[in-house]
């Protein structure tokens, strides 16, 4: 054993021994209070005493957890550094600490930092000076060192940067990096923070002042990148984890990336589907709306969309004519009122009143106030006057104030009830707002090509012409529930908002969702969305807008920034030249960005579907693959031919449904289907390509 990594066992047996003894302190400090608390129970006059002991035991047991975690693997580097004016180097060992651990100070005597510190970015940077809250720090970066430890024992040590050592490029592929790369299955998503290159870790600590935009090509880590953000988010901003927002369009995606911020020690940050982001937030006045991929191969006929026609899937402006309309049909349902079986106030004069509320807000509870103190004060006075003589005749001025209080009781309640009865809220949305969206969902349509398929399945939707079925239930698209949250929200309002909300795969979602979304932020909150605008598109916006990030965030107004990351990561280079291949004739801007850092002897493979399976049969470090065909009918068909391999995950999906996931091998099904001359095929064979991250084959015939 040389002398460095000598010296590094000494230090990691010292410094676990520090941590066991100190943990070993607490649990004695927990034992003392248990005592006390044994004495003080039943005892009025220190139930102050004892309440405290029984926080502080909690908090205790709450650090003696988050030590253990730390025992587990103490740390994952060493930085050293020389600030300006300083002559010896400052050492700090670098690792993920939970929020709730102690000062690693008391603890031991290293420095132990968290990744996420400003000191802690040069073992990512490899630069000679970081960013701190004081300023930036200049200086020498001597040494940047990888350690591989479990409990108090050193297994692997490397040397990432030397000052002087030729050891300098921070995107040089190192031994970790290819090894943690070659990995299969569920282990590529472990010790990632251990992983994060230099341009991941510059985006990932980009300010939270400006909303943000991460452009980067399939495999380049957008997904790994935004959840570090997550992490960096909450230690930079002191932000709540249960105040931040992480969505995605896809399931599957979601459940493969669900561990990552468990992993980092964050806990409470709820993580969802568009989907059931729309469900959590329109609730009761949701009836089975689920959205359908659009079928990408209705756009592929090269058509031109105008101008009109993107505006209207991107532009709040029909939305909110739609508003207007929906509201104006409730309103002019409006009956007659009645008191006592006698009609006092007919339908017109009514309608008339709401139309003139209605034309200062659309907020439900803003129309139901105004709306109900205008008609109170429109009963009380055809009432009054009605019965006001009536009644002294009979009883005379004794009762007068009384019942003039009386009467106006009954017009409070008689309006409440007639606004009730007759302006539902939970009726509002389903009765009229949803009804008249799917009359200008249905004219969207109309407008791509073939609208009787536009959408998958649409057999369910449209009669030939693009006739509405109105005895069927409808299709639905990511974009229809971003417009529908956008009126719900207009009219419900939105009962909670949050500090930040990430979104992963966001070329999905159309200036609707990201309009809508920025209603759901507080105030001096911020937006950060990661995507590859050249992926295949699970939204009719997605597929019909051109390739510009800057025309989706326009909604978001002037503070959005920009970055973009270059290195694929994921895939094998064979696999990244091929999507770089399928790309060039069309995207060839994109298609010169794409960089694979992963080197590969394996080939792209022709071979036929039980040729894949047989291949994924024989080799043991295969854990996830995938087929994935053109069609969803396709991915139907293989599912009932294609059976268990072993306790291999086989998924088959169709190009549609597999954005954002990656496998071990892929096998792109009926690849002459595609022509990679027209723009839509080629982003739909790109995605396809992209999801393999070490073996991908091609369907032979």
């Amino acid at each position: 054993m040389d002398k460095q990594k000598q010296e590094e066992v000494e230090v990691l047996k010292r410094t676990y021994n520090q941590v066991r003894e100190y943990v070993g302190k607490m649990e004695a400090r927990i034992d003392d209070s248990v005592r006390e608390n044994e004495r003080y129970f039943g005892d009025i006059e220190r139930i102050i005493d004892y309440q405290y002991n029984r926080a502080r035991i909690s908090d205790i047991k709450t650090q003696i957890r988050a030590l253990n975690d730390i025992m587990e693997s103490m740390y994952f580097g060493r930085i050293d550094f020389v600030a300006e004016g300083k002559d010896i180097p400052e050492r700090n060992y670098i690792t993920t600490l939970p929020t709730c651990a102690p000062n690693m100070s008391d603890v031991c005597d290293i420095s132990i930092i968290d990744w996420r510190s400003p000191i802690g970015s040069l073992y990512y940077s490899r630069d000679d000076k970081y960013v701190a809250p004081e300023g930036v720090i200049r200086g020498k970066l001597k040494l940047v060192r990888k350690l591989d430890v479990r409990h108090d024992e050193l297994l692997n040590m490397e040397d990432l940067y030397v000052q002087g050592g030729g050891v300098s490029s921070a995107n040089r592929i190192d031994l970790f990096l290819e090894r943690h790369l070659r990995r299969s299955g569920a282990e590529r998503f472990k010790g990632i923070v251990q992983s994060i290159q230099a341009e991941q870790n510059e985006v990932i600590r980009q300010p939270f002042d400006n909303h943000l935009v991460i452009q980067g090509a399939a495999g380049t880590g957008k997904t790994v990148v935004l959840l570090h953000r997550v992490a960096y988010c909450v230690y930079a901003t002191g932000c709540k984890p249960e105040d931040i927002l992480v969505l995605s369009p896809s399931e599957m995606l979601l459940s493969q990336i669900r561990g990552i911020l468990p992993e980092m020690y964050i806990y409470g940050v709820p993580q969802m589907t568009l989907t059931e982001f729309f469900n959590a937030n329109v609730g009761k006045n949701n009836q089975n709306i689920r959205p359908n991929s659009v079928n990408v191969w209705r756009f592929a006929a090269g058509v031109d969309f105008g101008k009109e026609i993107v505006n209207r899937y991107s532009d709040t402006a029909l939305l909110d004519q739609v508003l207007k309309q929906s509201l104006s049909n409730a309103i002019n349902a409006l009956p007659v009122l009645k008191y006592d079986k006698e009609r006092i106030i007919d339908a017109s004069t009514i309608r008339k009143l709401a139309a003139n509320v209605l034309s200062s807000s659309s907020r439900i509870d803003e129309i139901y106030n105004e709306l109900h103190s205008r008609l109170k004060a429109m009963v009380f006075n055809i009432l009054w006057p009605k019965y006001s003589n009536l009644k002294d005749r009979i009883f005379g001025n004794f009762f007068a104030v009384e019942k003039k209080e009386m009467y106006k009781k009954v017009s409070d309640r008689l309006s409440y009830s007639y606004i009730k009865d007759n302006l539902k809220s939970e009726n509002l949305f389903q009765g009229y707002i949803v009804p008249q969206y799917r009359k200008i969902a249905q004219d969207l349509l109309e407008m791509l090509p073939d609208p009787s398929q536009a959408i998958n399945d649409s057999k369910y939707v449209y009669k030939r012409g693009g006739k509405y079925n109105s005895a069927n239930h409808p299709k639905w698209t990511i974009d229809d529930l971003g417009a529908l949250l956008y009126l719900h929200a207009k009219v419900y309002g939105v009962e909670r908002h949050y500090s930040y909300i990430f979104i992963d795969e966001a070329q999905n979602l159309s200036p609707v969702w990201l309009k809508v979304l920025s209603m759901y932020l507080k105030p001096g909150g911020s937006i950060t969305l990661c995507g590859d605008i050249v992926q295949l598109s699970m939204s009719v916006y997605g597929n019909i807008s051109n390739q510009s990030w800057q025309q989706r965030v326009e909604c978001l107004g002037s503070n959005v920034s920009f970055t973009s990351l270059s290195y694929c990561y994921r895939s094998a280079e064979p696999i990244v030249n091929m999507a770089r291949w399928v790309l060039e004739e069309r995207f060839p801007a994109y298609a010169e960005k794409l960089r694979a850092v992963l080197p590969s002897d394996a080939k792209v493979v022709r071979t036929s579907v039980d040729g894949f399976l047989n291949f994924v049969r024989i080799n043991n470090d295969i854990q996830r693959v995938a087929i994935i065909c053109p069609s969803q009918e396709e991915a139907n068909r293989l599912k009932q031919q294609v059976g268990k391999v072993d306790d291999k995950e086989v998924f088959i999906l169709s190009v549609h449904e597999s954005g954002g996931l990656e496998f071990d091998a892929v096998l792109v099904a009926k690849l002459m289907f595609y022509d990679r001359r027209n723009p839509f095929h080629a982003r739909a064979l790109y995605t396809a390509i992209s999801r393999a991250t070490h073996y991908l084959f091609i369907e032979e015939k």
